[in-house]
């Protein structure tokens, strides 16, 4: 079962790589560990986070794999 589970977090990295590089979104994450009514304190946090770091009060595109 651990075979399948890394092809699997490796297509997903990869796919996350693939998004960041070619659309204008900031952070791509994984929906499977996320609970829906979290989502929008996880973007909340992201947009925080990357406001600060690039001194921008903008937000950012969500991608949620």
């Amino acid at each position: 079962m651990g075979l399948p589970a890394n092809i699997i977090q490796a297509s997903d990295a990869n796919l996350a790589r693939f998004l960041v590089k070619n659309t204008n979104c900031l952070s791509v994450h994984d929906s499977f560990a996320i609970n829906a009514f979290e989502i929008h304190k996880l973007m909340d946090l992201t947009n925080f986070y990357f406001n600060q770091r690039l001194n921008q009060n903008n937000y950012s595109k969500f991608i949620l794999i």
